[in-house]
């Protein structure tokens, strides 16, 4: 059994507990995905490493808050940066389906 997302309680190589966002739930899809295939091919499961690639929110209009690790970005610049990504990954999520 396998159990990702919201009903997954997991913490980092650190021992914090990792945030209950989309993109922890997304990796961990894709390492479930990859164990369940190694699984039925007879070879040992993988442990779950989260990579945090950053964090994005908006905040109003044509406003937002970016945290990219050593690069922070607020207003303007962080919501163009959210829309890019957005724009990005929808694309992506389209070539899959």
């Amino acid at each position: 059994m396998f159990v990702i997302g919201d009903l997954a309680s997991m913490t980092d190589a650190n021992g914090r507990l990792l945030p209950g966002v989309a993109p922890v739930a997304m990796q961990q899809g894709v390492a479930a995905s990859k164990n369940v295939l190694r699984l039925v091919q007879g070879q040992a499961t993988e442990p779950f490493h989260y990579f945090d690639k950053g964090s994005l929110a908006t905040i109003g209009r044509a406003a937002a808050v970016a945290d990219f690790g050593k690069l922070q970005l607020s207003g303007f610049f962080a919501w163009m940066a959210w829309l890019l990504i957005h724009i990005l990954f929808f694309d992506r999520i389209s070539a899959i389906v």
